[in-house]
């Protein structure tokens, strides 16, 4: 038979995984293998009644009482998770300490915080042969870091593909979910301010029906500065990361996050609200220091968000500067190599953990890096 070091679960539809091994399965073969608990949103928690504890075959263990309040007399399966798995990681460093407060907490920032010792954040990557400016089949043009030119034929391009006038302003692109935790409430306050500027705006995405008429009322009255394609199309968001110079992300909070990544990996500059894994992958550009891979900001605003995109368009118009900002981002390293390294790391962590709790002291190997 098989029996795997790790098992290795995500959110509260694998949380009771940890569970089923530390009660149902703890004095046989299954007893040995480490668990990992990896939330990727904690705000989906998966609450249900007694019932679901008759289903998974734990009753017998019935409900935990942890003097948390919310979390007693109710089954949390992401609560759950939490409390039995050897290790617990998020997708992001920032996010995994934003958690352990009452504001991004969803009622288990206590349970968190009485577990901190077990918990760490570890960035998501891309895969780069899929999101790859010099071969990526979608794209008109191909070009790299060390010869960007040809970004500007691809936004010359997506410009003609979506009818925008062809004038020297940057382009903007949103590719999203249609939320308001994805900051559209700040979008939508800002707009007119944004629209005035000149700039023009590229949306891909779809979600809450006022953002997507919104969208649709703005490309309607300025058809040649805004376009807007409710839906998904992975070719023509390809096309729009190849072909915008910056992309909007004013989450009001962000796990991890994937677009600002693949927007790096594309040399289109990201302005962000410094919060999750974009406060850990997006640093603000200083010019005095010569540093920085995008545009952020703090406060949940929308005239700071306003405010950080005229900071990124005033330094568009600087030829020199922006091209540094393109090949800065495109040099950042977005990969999975690091990443998977540090799960290795997370899971030598959880068997270290397993055996320490069942009194085994076998020294765990170091693992070998990622690929050998």
């Amino acid at each position: 038979d098989f029996f795997p070091d790790v098992i290795h679960a995500h959110d509260w539809y694998g949380a009771l995984i940890p569970n089923l091994l530390d009660r149902v399965y703890d004095s046989d073969s299954y007893s040995d293998i480490a668990t990992t608990l990896t939330i990727h949103n904690l705000s989906a928690q998966g609450v249900f009644g007694f019932g679901a504890l008759v289903l998974a075959g734990l009753q017998e263990w019935g409900l935990i009482q942890l003097g948390i309040p919310g979390l007693d007399n109710v089954v949390n399966f992401l609560g759950r998770g939490i409390h039995f798995a050897d290790v617990v990681n998020t997708v992001s460093e920032r996010y995994a300490k934003e958690i352990q407060t009452p504001e991004y907490g969803e009622g288990l920032d206590e349970l968190l915080r009485r577990n901190t010792q077990k918990l760490h954040g570890i960035l998501n990557g891309i895969d780069y042969e899929i999101f790859d400016p010099q071969r990526d089949p979608n794209i008109t043009h191909h070009y790299s870091a060390e010869a960007p030119q040809n970004k500007a034929l691809c936004r010359a391009a997506l410009r003609a593909e979506l009818g925008l006038e062809d004038v020297n302003r940057p382009v903007c692109a949103i590719v999203s979910r249609f939320y308001d935790v994805k900051g559209f409430d700040l979008i939508e306050q800002a707009m007119p301010e944004l629209i005035q500027l000149g700039l023009q705006i590229v949306v891909i995405g779809t979600g809450d029906r006022r953002y997507e008429d919104m969208f649709r009322r703005w490309a309607g009255e300025a058809p040649r500065q805004v376009a807007v394609s409710v839906g998904f199309d992975a070719a023509l968001a390809q096309r729009i990361y190849a072909g915008a110079d910056m992309l909007w992300m004013p989450s009001r909070f962000e796990p991890g996050g994937l677009a600002q990544l693949i927007a790096l990996r594309y040399g289109t500059i990201p302005v962000v609200r410094a919060t999750g894994g974009l406060a850990d992958t997006i640093r603000d550009y200083d010019p005095v220091a010569q540093s920085g891979n995008g545009f952020r900001f703090g406060p949940y605003d929308a005239w700071q968000f306003f405010a950080a995109v005229v900071r990124a368009a005033e330094n568009f118009r600087h030829p020199t500067v922006w091209t540094w900002l393109v090949q800065h981002a495109m040099k950042e390293d977005v990969s999975w190599s690091r990443s998977a390294q540090k799960y290795v790391q997370l899971y030598v962590a959880a068997i270290a953990s397993r055996r320490e709790r069942r009194g085994l002291t076998t020294v765990v190997p170091s693992p070998a890096p990622v690929g050998e």
